[in-house]
């Protein structure tokens, strides 16, 4: 169901989750739009890193994009150029210390844009001193003595945090447990707690200049017992998301501290929450949960029957989920020690309305609806089976097709009864198929067709051959065949004392006549034949008077070709020999079409010597078309005319060869590669191709793309001509790490990417800047008419990102393979709203820091 219905739920049942925290108010803001007075860019944060200061603010929907620019207090000016930007952050570099602050414009269009909201003062001194005191971090036990700690670093005071200082203080006094952890890390597991003993956390940055100050403590935590192992067993976990289904939960091992309070039972989107993580506040308040109370415990043991409603999943949006526990009470946000989880498996739906047709009286026609509420699917799989006369199924084929496609042929069938199936495939992992059940569509029949005689042969030509008293016909097959194969054919040569008849098969193009006299005017007419009959004669040839004396010169002409096929749809070259041009010194060289011979392509001149040629004949891409058939021929004059049949190239395989105008870029600073490929034909082409920048060490060409890519653009297939392309790749700032390698590379888009890997090519790009980045990106593929919507996370962060592929989400379209899956726009949340999370967050024990977990998911689309 769509999330707007699942807050829906959440608020009216008044879950047991919301209840404890007191989570009911920002379920009911959460549905309440903003007011329009406050669509505006507000609560810019800065962190000021030695002479750089990074700027966030809160994204506003329904923005073109932003302006920031860094203002002088001292004298009102603008310092260095203004930032235009798609993204609700940027970075700026101070070269002269001061007092500064940050302006944020959001512009609706190129005319409109809000009025412009200024930060706090900063100061840039240009020391380079010890960092700033980091935020109070969040304290959390995991079992077994191992408690994990998690902190968020202010000012690194100019030079790069080289580590952090994490101190357990027990509370009432004792030792401080301590643990060092080199480099910018957020995030430290520390053992040696004791049962029984409450502490605090407390966090130091270091850098070049020593330690900052203590970090105010955390909350503290008094180390209880563990539990006895939980596990969690949940029926059933196959589930048809359209009926109300009954679960029974049961625990076992589930005592110890950690289930002082009883525990939640949650049912989740599983990219929301992963066992062992906390998970971020706005999450708690949109999961469904129920309480597990302390008095249902018996020694470790519970079972629990829950109910979810009938279209409560949302398979719209290609979640799963699960059905897991989580210590109740305030230990939600501190006891990692019974998260536990169990998968559930969407069944996925059966498609509706499915129809076969014949088309072209040998084709069998499929159609169908997709499955009813349910776009989660991957792809379809259409079988073909041929109904015996016992009434029992052959299969014969199948065909598997992508979502948005709705209809597909199976061609030239041979006569008889059809039936079809369709089943939906609702599985991201091309590995593990989940397959609904498949629907049959009615019996159709392709009935063997009636056999009539073929039209006559067109084109027919005759020619003196050189020999003396000898000619030769040629022709063009007929396009109506009489339903039937070609047999054979009759020549009829007309004009002497009595006509001349020959009979050939079918693989024949050409008869030759001789014995003839000369001075008599012959003509032929050709007639073919099928399993009917022969058809008409053709219209007769033009006449042919043989010479008395010599041969004429001009009818010794002919010509060959190399065995080459070429390609119509990229520039071509074939090897043309001739001989017998005796008399002349050049020659027309052209290529016609067969039947009409005309009109002249690739015509050129070509020198003869000594009555022979060779030319190399040059066929501009996208001239012929491969439907029909084409002769090189040769004319001088009237004369001298030969002719050779042409041949096609089967369809291109794909060759992808990248290249870019720039391979090199500066992490700290926005960036456009122009990126130019060619080579991009056949079946993997069939919905575009995705151009991505990645790390190096989550993908290689050749392999299936799984990871999240940093940027990524789609190139649709109609982009692509003659399998060459050009996007332009926007890469913002602060989004690639110099520390590690990357990469431009491409693979096959949608669904594809996951099977085809005939695109797949890649070129590094180095990546130079001072600045490391403060959060890894993640991009969803755009078009590349569109600008690509970036969001970034946290180590710490339970934000789901959008990736390309696996697979990745597209536009509506037809197309053959693809996702139609909708990106959900993230809320806006402002004002009071902002207010209200930031006190569900403070109830977790959630740390508010100047990038907080739950802005990650708003971000400008």
């Amino acid at each position: 169901m769509s999330s707007h219905t699942w807050r829906t739920t959440a608020l009216a049942l008044g879950t047991s989750l919301s209840l404890a925290l007191g989570m009911v108010q920002p379920l009911a803001f959460a549905q309440t739009p903003p007011a329009a007075d406050a669509q505006q860019a507000t609560k810019i944060r800065l962190r000021v890193d030695g002479t750089t200061i990074a700027a966030e603010w809160d994204a506003i929907e329904g923005t073109d994009h932003y302006t920031a620019e860094l203002i002088s207090v001292a004298n009102g000016a603008v310092v260095g150029e203004s930032l235009h930007t798609v993204h609700n952050q940027s970075f700026f570099t101070v070269a002269v210390p001061g007092s500064y602050y940050v302006q944020v414009t959001a512009w609706q269009s190129a005319t409109q844009h809000s009025e412009p909201v200024r930060s706090a003062q900063v100061e840039i001194t240009g020391e380079i001193t010890v960092p700033a005191a980091p935020d109070a971090p969040v304290f959390e036990l995991l079992g077994g003595g191992v408690a994990r700690v998690q902190w968020q670093r202010n000012s690194n005071g100019g030079s790069d945090i080289t580590g952090s200082e994490v101190i357990l203080r027990p509370h009432g006094g004792g030792a401080d447990i301590t643990k060092l952890v080199e480099g910018e890390t957020s995030t430290a597991e520390i053992s040696g707690l004791v049962q029984g003993q409450a502490y605090t956390a407390i966090v130091r940055n270091r850098n070049s200049q020593g330690f900052s100050p203590e970090s105010q403590p955390s909350d503290p935590i008094a180390v209880t017992p563990d539990p006895a192992g939980p596990r969690l067993t949940v029926t059933p976990t196959k589930v048809d998301a359209t009926k109300t289904t009954e679960f029974t939960v049961a625990g076992v091992g589930y005592t110890g501290g950690a289930v002082t309070d009883g525990v939640f039972i949650v049912v989740w989107d599983s990219r929301k929450w992963t066992p062992g993580q906390r998970p971020s506040a706005q999450d708690f308040a949109f999961s469904r949960s129920f309480v597990v109370a302390p008095s249902e415990i018996n020694d470790g043991h519970f079972s629990k029957k829950i109910t979810i409603d009938a279209n409560s999943f949302d398979q719209s949006t290609g979640a799963d989920y699960l059905i897991g526990t989580i210590a109740g009470g305030s230990a939600i946000g501190t006891d990692r020690r019974v998260d536990k989880a169990v998968p559930l498996e969407l069944q996925a739906q059966p498609v509706a309305n499915v129809k076969a047709a014949i088309a072209n009286t040998d084709n069998v026609v499929v159609s169908w609806d997709p499955p009813q509420g349910n776009t989660k699917v991957s792809e379809y799989r259409i079988k073909l089976f041929q109904v015996q006369p016992s009434g029992e199924l052959n299969y014969l084929t199948q065909l598997s097709k992508g979502p948005n496609i709705r209809t597909v042929e199976f061609g030239n069938q041979r006569p008889g009864q059809y039936v079809a199936t369709v089943e939906a495939n609702i599985s991201e992992d091309f590995l593990v198929q989940n397959f609904s059940t498949p629907v049959r569509s009615n019996v159709v029949e392709i009935k063997a067709p009636e056999i009539t005689k073929p039209q006559p042969p067109t084109s027919v030509t005759l020619r003196a051959t050189g020999v003396p008293g000898q000619v030769e016909a040629f022709w063009i097959d007929p396009t109506d065949t009489g339903g039937g194969r070609l047999t054979g054919y009759r020549a009829t040569l007309n004009g002497g004392a009595q006509p001349v008849i020959k009979e050939f098969g079918a693989s024949e193009t050409s008869v030759v006549f001789g014995d003839l006299k000369a001075g008599v005017a012959y003509t032929v007419t050709i007639e073919a034949r099928n399993a009917a009959g022969y058809s008409a004669p053709s219209a007769p040839s033009a006449s042919v008077t043989l010479d008395a004396g010599a041969t004429a010169e001009d009818e010794n002409a002919e010509i060959s070709l190399a065995d080459t096929r070429i390609d119509a749809s990229n520039n071509s070259s074939i090897e043309v020999t001739g001989h017998g041009y005796t008399g002349i010194s050049e020659v027309d060289l052209f290529v016609v079409e067969a039947e009409t011979a005309a009109p002249r392509f690739a015509a050129t001149k070509v020198a003869v010597t000594d009555g022979n040629f060779r030319h190399k004949l040059l066929i501009p891409a996208r001239t012929l078309d491969p439907r029909k058939k084409y002769t090189v021929m040769t004319s001088h004059g009237g004369k001298y005319e030969a002719r050779a049949l042409l041949k096609f190239k089967d369809p291109a395989a794909a060759q992808p060869r990248l290249t870019v105008d720039n391979n090199k870029v500066d992490s700290t600073k926005d960036a456009v590669v122009k990126v130019s490929g060619s080579g991009y034909v056949g079946d993997g082409a069939a919905q575009g191709v995705y151009v991505v920048v990645y790390d190096t060490s989550t993908w290689k060409p050749g392999q299936k793309p799984t990871a999240r890519n940093a940027v990524a653009e789609w190139v649709r297939s109609q982009a692509i001509v003659d399998g060459r392309f050009t996007v332009d790749l926007r890469i913002p700032a602060g989004i690639l790490d110099p520390k590690k390698k990357w990469a431009i590379g491409t693979f096959a888009a949608h669904a594809l990417s996951q099977t085809d890997r005939s695109l797949d090519s890649s070129l590094p790009l180095e990546v130079a800047g001072s600045v490391a980045p403060s959060a890894t990106a993640t991009t969803t593929p755009t078009t590349a008419t569109t600008t690509p919507t970036t969001s970034a996370t946290t180590p710490s962060s339970t934000t789901p990102t959008s990736s390309a592929p696996a697979p990745a989400p597209g536009p509506k379209e037809p197309s053959d393979t693809g996702s139609v899956s909708k990106e959900k726009k993230p809320w806006v949340i402002v004002g009071s709203v902002l207010g209200v999370l930031a006190a569900i967050a403070a109830a977790l024990g959630a740390v508010m820091t100047m990038f907080p977990q739950f802005l990650n998911g708003l971000r400008l689309r």
